[in-house]
């Protein structure tokens, strides 16, 4: 009896030793979980910071307010020998399927990988994500300058008919696909904005349009690399569109 008490508490040790031990695992996955998905926002943030200190789109023309974070799955990486090396956790980064086309309606663009050691300790960290298409169309803001510019602007004997001539050469350039000439005339249009006699005697209607128009199409020839970044640091325009002036 006592040797079948002696395998009896054994094999209760074993048991509580097995279940204790995935317990811990468990509890260690998912604080890893967590360390991951924190992780990602302050890679974020230094994105962000990057975008504004060096002018470059760190995002790929994707906005990180439209970004949706999900956890994907947990990795067991292997050494040459088979042996376990290193944890990998992996989260899935996904934009909103309006046309519903993927699986959740989640339109996956990119991930963010964290690889820890068996034991938990960081390692390091990856992220990628899928350049986005920037969308630009001219027809559309030649419709809206077309219904509310003022019709007197149209008068050459009048300040704000020099603004105008600077849009529709940009318009122009563009659809000629001569993008270092709209560069040209995107600074024209911020150097007359910036005098201060010459921007309040705009209709405001008028004036919000074309913050908006230069801002559009800067971003998008900007992002498609379709300008050369020296001129864009000469013209230093992407200050100018923050500061509207």
């Amino acid at each position: 009896m006592k040797h079948i008490h002696e395998i009896y508490v054994q094999l209760t040790y074993i048991y509580v030793s097995f279940h204790l031990t995935k317990i811990m695992e468990i509890e260690l996955l998912n604080k890893l979980k967590k360390e991951s998905e924190s992780g990602i926002q302050k890679v974020f943030d230094e994105l962000e910071n990057m975008s504004v200190e060096f002018g470059i789109d760190e995002f790929n023309g994707n906005k990180r307010d439209e970004l949706i974070i999900k956890f994907d799955r947990f990795e067991i990486d292997l050494n040459e020998n088979g042996e376990k090396e290193m944890l990998r956790v992996k989260l899935g980064i996904y934009l909103e399927d309006k046309n519903d086309i993927w699986v959740n309606s989640l339109q996956p663009i990119g991930d963010y990988q964290t690889l820890y050691g068996l034991q938990g300790e960081f390692i390091d960290e990856f992220i990628s994500l899928n350049k986005k298409e920037i969308g630009f169309d001219i027809n559309f803001w030649i419709e809206i300058f077309d219904k509310i510019i003022p019709k007197r602007y149209f008068r050459r004997n009048i300040p704000e008919y020099t603004l105008v001539t600077y849009i529709n050469h940009s318009i122009v350039l563009f659809q000629a696909s001569d993008f270092d000439g709209v560069l040209i005339f995107l600074k024209r249009c911020f150097d007359y904005l910036a005098i201060s006699e010459n921007k309040d005697r705009i209709d405001s209607e008028y004036l919000d349009k074309v913050n908006s128009y230069l801002k559009s199409i800067f971003y998008y020839l900007k992002n498609n690399q379709l300008i050369d970044l020296e001129k864009i640091e000469k013209y230093d325009i992407e200050k100018r569109i923050k500061t509207k002036s």
